[in-house]
C-alpha cells in the first residue's frame, strides 16, 4: 500500500514538474519575443489605437511593448495618467520629425521583390524613394512624398499612409490627415510603386508582386468576372440601360452588404434571371468617398431608394470644439461640397437619414478628416551685417525674407516673428490680404518679400509665419494652425 502511494505521490511529481516546465519554456519563448526597451514619445506626435481612433499626445509620453504582445501609448497629462493600447505594431507621426517611426514585427518589401523583416523601433525615412511594410494580415504601410488613387481623388495624400483591408477587399486608409473606409476597390499609386489595394498586389515597374505571400492573408475578396454580351439579345436600348443600372445596384448592394460592419446598409435576396429580371432591393444609403482641400471636403455618396421611402438626406459636420452643422443633400445627387473650413483641421463627418413618418434620425457612416495645410514657405534671402550708424560699435543685423502665399487659402491678417535662440525677439511685421490700421504690410501678390532689423543674432535664429487668422463667408473668424518657419544658424 505504502508503494502504490509513493508511486502515485510519483507519478503526480512528475507531471506538475512536466507542467511547470512547460509553463515555463512557453514564457520564456514568449518574453524573449517582447521588445523591452522604453521609447520616447514626442509631444504633438499622432497615432491611431487598435481601433482606429486618433491620437494626439499633448504631455510627457512614452511608447512600450507588453507581455500580450500589443504597444502601449502612456501619456502624462495635467496630473493624470493615459495609457493608449495601440496594437501588435505602432506607428508614431510628428511632422518636426524627418522620420516617421515604427514599432513591432513588420515586412520591408524591397524593390527587388525581397522581404526584409524589422523589428522593434524601425527609423523611416519621410523623404527619398518609396517605402511600402507589410504590417499584419491585410494590413500595410506606405511611405513617399505623395500618395493618390489612380484615376480618381478618393485618396490624395502625403509623407505616409496606413492602409486596412476587411475580408470582402474595402479599405480603412488613415494617416495624420485623412481617415476614412472606402467601398470600392482602389489602386494607389506613389513615385515607385501601385499598389491594388482589394487583390493586395504590389506593381513596381513590370514586376507584380503576391503580397498574400507574405504571411499569408484571410482577404476574400474576388474580382467581378467580365459581364458577357448575348448576340441574340434583342431588347431595346432603353431596356439595355437600365438592366446596366440595376446590376450596378446589385454590385453595389453586394459589397456593401459584405461585412462591411461600420455601414448600417441593409438588403434583402437579390435575384436575376437570365431571361426575364427581377430585382428585390431595399433602400440604402452609402458614403462612397472624401476629397479634402483647404478649405473644404468633398463627401461623393450613393442614394438608392425606389419607393421613396427616406424623408431627408444629411451630413452632419463636427469640428475640434464640438460644433455641430448639419448638410441636407439631394437623393437624386452623388455629391456635395462643405466649404468655409479652418485649414489644417480635423471634422467629424457622419452621413444619416430621416424616414417619412419617422421622428428618429438615423447614422450609417462615420469619417475623421483632416482639411489640407496650405502650402506657405518661408525663407531667409540673405543677411546684411551693417555698423549702427548712432554708435559704431554695435551692429545691426538686415534679415532679408520671403513668403510664398497659397492662393486657394485667404488670410485675414497674420504675423511673422523672430526667434534667436527660442527667444521671441520684438520685432515682428503683421501681414494683412486688405488694409487695416493694425498692419504693417500689405500682401497683394504670390510672394511677399520682406525684411527684419535685428540687433543681434543668436546661435539658432528662427522666422515663423504663425497667428494666422482667417474669417469665412459668415464673417466668423478663428485663428488657424498654420506655422510655416525657416532655421539658421550663425556662430
Amino acid at each position: 500500500m505504502k508503494k502504490r502511494n509513493n508511486m502515485f505521490l510519483y507519478i503526480v511529481f512528475v507531471v506538475a514538474t512536466v507542467i511547470i516546465i512547460t509553463v515555463f519554456i512557453l514564457f520564456f519563448n514568449v518574453f524573449s519575443k517582447i521588445d523591452k526597451r522604453i521609447y520616447d514619445v514626442n509631444i504633438g506626435s499622432i497615432a491611431f489605437d487598435d481601433n482606429f481612433n486618433y491620437i494626439k499626445t499633448e504631455g510627457t509620453s512614452q511608447i512600450s511593448q507588453k507581455l500580450d504582445g500589443m504597444y502601449y501609448i502612456f501619456e502624462e497629462k495635467e496630473g493624470k495618467q493615459y495609457k493608449y493600447k495601440v496594437g501588435n505594431q505602432a506607428i508614431i507621426y510628428n511632422a518636426s520629425d524627418n522620420n516617421l517611426l515604427l514599432y513591432g514585427k513588420a515586412y520591408q518589401v524591397m524593390n527587388d521583390g525581397s522581404v526584409v523583416t524589422v523589428e522593434g523601433e524601425t527609423k523611416i525615412p519621410k523623404l527619398g524613394n518609396t517605402k511600402f511594410y507589410k504590417l499584419a494580415d491585410r494590413k500595410y504601410l506606405i511611405v513617399d512624398r505623395e500618395i493618390n488613387s489612380v484615376n480618381d481623388n478618393v485618396v490624395k495624400t502625403k509623407e505616409y499612409l496606413i492602409v486596412e483591408l476587411d475580408k470582402q477587399g474595402n479599405a480603412i486608409f488613415a494617416n495624420n490627415e485623412i481617415s476614412f473606409k472606402a467601398i470600392k476597390p482602389i489602386v494607389l499609386a506613389t513615385s515607385g510603386i501601385k499598389f491594388d489595394v482589394a487583390n493586395e498586389k504590389l506593381i513596381i515597374q513590370e514586376d507584380e508582386i503576391d503580397l498574400k505571400n507574405i504571411i499569408g492573408s484571410t482577404n476574400e475578396y474576388k474580382e467581378e468576372p467580365p459581364k458577357v454580351e448575348d448576340d441574340n439579345n434583342n431588347n431595346t436600348e432603353e431596356e439595355n440601360y437600365y438592366d446596366k443600372y440595376l446590376t450596378e445596384v446589385v454590385r453595389s448592394v453586394n459589397n456593401l452588404a459584405n461585412g462591411v460592419s461600420d455601414l448600417n446598409t441593409k438588403s434583402e435576396s437579390v435575384s436575376i434571371d437570365s431571361g426575364q429580371k427581377y430585382y428585390d432591393i431595399t433602400k440604402w444609403i452609402a458614403l462612397r468617398g472624401v476629397t479634402k482641400d483647404t478649405t473644404t471636403i468633398t463627401l461623393d455618396y450613393y442614394v438608392f431608394d425606389p419607393a421613396n421611402e427616406y424623408q431627408a438626406v444629411f451630413f452632419e459636420i463636427e469640428d475640434k470644439n464640438g460644433v455641430k452643422k448639419k448638410i441636407y443633400v439631394n437623393k437624386d445627387g452623388t455629391s456635395t461640397v462643405i466649404r468655409d473650413l479652418v485649414p489644417n483641421s480635423e471634422y467629424r463627418i457622419t452621413f444619416g437619414y430621416q424616414l417619412i413618418n419617422v421622428a428618429e434620425e438615423s447614422y450609417v457612416d462615420d469619417v475623421k478628416v483632416k482639411t489640407e495645410k496650405p502650402n506657405y514657405e518661408i525663407k531667409v534671402d540673405k543677411l546684411i551685417v551693417k555698423n549702427d550708424e548712432s554708435d559704431p560699435e554695435k551692429k545691426n543685423y538686415e534679415v532679408y525674407f520671403t513668403l510664398n502665399i497659397d492662393k486657394k487659402y485667404v488670410f485675414n491678417q497674420a504675423r511673422i516673428h523672430f526667434y534667436t535662440d527660442n527667444i521671441l525677439k520684438d520685432e515682428k511685421i503683421v501681414l494683412c490680404t486688405k488694409r487695416m490700421d493694425t498692419c504693417d504690410a500689405y500682401v497683394d501678390d504670390d510672394i511677399y518679400h520682406g525684411m527684419i532689423v535685428l540687433p543681434s543674432l543668436g546661435i539658432e535664429n528662427k522666422i515663423t509665419f504663425e497667428n494666422v487668422e482667417v474669417c469665412n463667408s459668415e464673417g466668423i473668424c478663428s485663428i488657424s494652425e498654420v506655422n510655416a518657419f525657416y532655421k539658421f544658424f550663425s556662430e
